[in-house]
Formats: C-alpha cells, sequence, structure tokens
C-alpha cells in the first residue's frame, strides 16, 4: 500500500504536467475548440448520441453523457472537467502502478505517461474522449492486477473500468478489454466467463449500435489507407510507432517530429525503458506482470502497425462486410496500451541508475535525471 506522502507526490506532479499541456485552456476564457472537440454552452439532444438513427456509433455514449450535462453546467466548465480531471487522474494511476518506485522514478513514469506524440496528437485531433479513454488504462492495469490475485474480489473494480473506457469510446473499450484479458487472465475457470460478460455488457451502449448500423451510411472505401500510421521522419514509420507517434494527420504533427535526430534520441529514450522493462521482468513479484506488459505493447505495435504494412486492404474487405469493422480505421489510437509499458519500464531506468550512484559515480545522477 502507498503511503499518503506517495499520493500527494504524484498529484502535484501529475497537475504541473496538466498545467502545462492545458494551460491556455485553463487560463483563458471560453471554449478549446480543436479539430473534433467541439463543446458549446448547452448540447442539444439528439438520438445520435446513443446510437439510434442507424450511423455507426463513433462517440456513443459520451456524447449522451455530455449532453445530459451540458443542461446542468455550462460546456465549459464540462470540458475543463473532463480534460483536467482526465489528465491529472491519469498521472496519479501510473504513479500507483509503479507505487513500490520512489518519487523520482514515479515521476519519470508519469511524465512519459503524460507527455508523449500520442497525447500531443489527439489532443490536437480534437479526440478528446478518446485521450480519456487512454488515461484511464493505468486504472484498467490495476483492476486487472486485483483480478489475477483474486476473481471474487476483483471483477467489480474490472466492471468499473470497463464500463468507464467503453464509454469514452468504442475504440477505449476494446482496449480495455485488451488490458484486462492480457493482465488479468489466469488458467482458474472462472476468470474467462467472467471477464467475457463484463466485456460484452461495458461495450452493448456502442456495440448493440454497431451491429445495427446501416451500410449505406458507413463507407469504407480507402478509410483504412487513409488512416494508416505515416513517418513523421526520414527514419520511418516504425520509429515513430515504437515512440508512440506515427498519427495519419501529418498536419498537425509537432515539427520537432520531423527531425530524425529528434525521433531518434525519442528511440534511445524507448530503448532505455524497454531494457528498464527487461531488468524488471527478469526476477521479483512484479516479473510475471512486465512480460505481460510486454506482449501487450506487442500486440498493440503489431495492430497499429498492420495498415501501413499492406492490411489496409483486408480491413478495408472486411469492413465492407461488417460494418463495425469501420471503428477500427484508426490503427493508431490502439498504440495506447504499448505507453503502459513504457512507463513501468522507464521507472525501472531511473531507479536502476539511481541505484548505481556511489562516491565517485555522481554523475550517474544526471543520468537519472536525463531519463
Amino acid at each position: 500500500m502507498a503511503k499518503p506522502r506517495t499520493y500527494r507526490t504524484d498529484l502535484a506532479w501529475s497537475a504541473l504536467l496538466t498545467l502545462a499541456i492545458t494551460g491556455p485552456l485553463l487560463l483563458g476564457s471560453g471554449y478549446w475548440l480543436v479539430g473534433d472537440m467541439v463543446f458549446v454552452p448547452h448540447q442539444p439532444w439528439k438520438s445520435a448520441w446513443l446510437g439510434l438513427d442507424g450511423s455507426l456509433p463513433r462517440a456513443v455514449p459520451m456524447d449522451a453523457i455530455v449532453s445530459v450535462l451540458t443542461q446542468v453546467v455550462p460546456g465549459s466548465v464540462v470540458q475543463r472537467v473532463f480534460l483536467v480531471g482526465a489528465l491529472v487522474l491519469g498521472g496519479i494511476g501510473i504513479g500507483r502502478l509503479v507505487h513500490e518506485r520512489a518519487w523520482y522514478a514515479r515521476a519519470a513514469a508519469i511524465g512519459i505517461f503524460l507527455w508523449n506524440p500520442w497525447v500531443h496528437d489527439h489532443l490536437q485531433i480534437g479526440q478528446w474522449a478518446i485521450l480519456c479513454g487512454y488515461l484511464a488504462l493505468p486504472w484498467v492495469a490495476l483492476a486487472a492486477r486485483r483480478y489475477r490475485r483474486d476473481v471474487r474480489s476483483g471483477w467489480a473494480p474490472v466492471a468499473v473500468a470497463l464500463t468507464v473506457s467503453a464509454v469514452c469510446s468504442p475504440s477505449s473499450g476494446v482496449m480495455a478489454v485488451a488490458v484486462v484479458a492480457v493482465l488479468g487472465l489466469r488458467r482458474s475457470w472462472p476468470a474467462w466467463p467472467v471477464l467475457a460478460v463484463l466485456s460484452l455488457v461495458a461495450n452493448l451502449p456502442w456495440l448493440l449500435p454497431s451491429l445495427l448500423a446501416r451500410s449505406s451510411t458507413v463507407t469504407t472505401d480507402g478509410v483504412f489507407e487513409l488512416f494508416a500510421p505515416r513517418a513523421e521522419s526520414s527514419l520511418g514509420v516504425l520509429p515513430s510507432l515504437v515512440t508512440l507517434g506515427g498519427t495519419w494527420k501529418s498536419s498537425i504533427v509537432a515539427g520537432e517530429r520531423t527531425s530524425a535526430v529528434v525521433v531518434g534520441l525519442a528511440v534511445a529514450l524507448t530503448l532505455a525503458a524497454l531494457l528498464g522493462a527487461v531488468r524488471r521482468g527478469r526476477r521479483g513479484p512484479a516479473a510475471e506482470e512486465v512480460r505481460r506488459l510486454a506482449l501487450l505493447a506487442a500486440g498493440a505495435l503489431v495492430v497499429a502497425s498492420v495498415p501501413a504494412l499492406g492490411g489496409a486492404g483486408l480491413l478495408e474487405w472486411l469492413g465492407d462486410r461488417v460494418a463495425a469493422v469501420a471503428l477500427l480505421r484508426d490503427a493508431h489510437r490502439f498504440l495506447g496500451p504499448a505507453a503502459l509499458l513504457l512507463a513501468v519500464g522507464l521507472a525501472s531506468a531511473v531507479a536502476w541508475a539511481r541505484e548505481q550512484v556511489a562516491p565517485g559515480r555522481e554523475s550517474l545522477w544526471a543520468v537519472a535525471g536525463l531519463l
């Protein structure tokens, strides 16, 4: 159990990073209108918010929740609460995931989870609900950890985590199920059917409308190729993906990410995190969980890479036959779970660098600080 001081430290660091990310929104007035992120004072009610209009439910049931909330409080308040609350809670969740580490190691984990190209790009596209789903992943992982230890005491936290994720977006619901399946399942037979039922119930609000969507309102012609990950620099698409970048919308990529030097440095940071994960995965009580995180990250990387490596045609063929497949068009968003491994691994790498500090080797403090 983490000490209260640990929570206060994680809260303070998460709040500071959140202020750096959302400063213009918090310090200004009005609304942050970016891409798909459009909040209004009072969002009118539509049947589409529940997927009842026959179209593909891309934001069901989050749009319905926002519509209800904005009837009570202004949309500007709702926007700030969602963005700031999700970022702070996401940071605290990562801190709890590595709660046994010292403050500087936890700070590194929180930093890489909140301050990375994935977060930047989805904010710039305006996919705030998908970002909220990403920021819920640490809590999904914590629920999965408890579920793996004891299904009876762990099913309720898993149910809450899956439901919150599915409310954010369909892709978030899918990612949450994958996280719990990889991190939480064991050979005990009750764990499998219980998770299957919980996953189905949590995702029904968007799953049913997607299965009933009219094919005439859904098009998959060329969309998987259009939304395929892109290389940000001359290093290619894979270095972009392993550093949580590679979004399809090149126009919103940070200018620094087009530099091969910057992406190369980011790859070096990823390698440091992976080395930390390898070290942590060799021994100790957390070894099995780290190995599962590595499997989860590898799967996320494969899913994100498929459209960019020639799989767009197959996905389009599937989408022509099952309308719900169109929800998977933006493969880059499924890279999110890989950030869990990078956060845990970087915390381990920083802790290792600190352990090497001895009289005459104080320069290693600089290594820990640099990471």
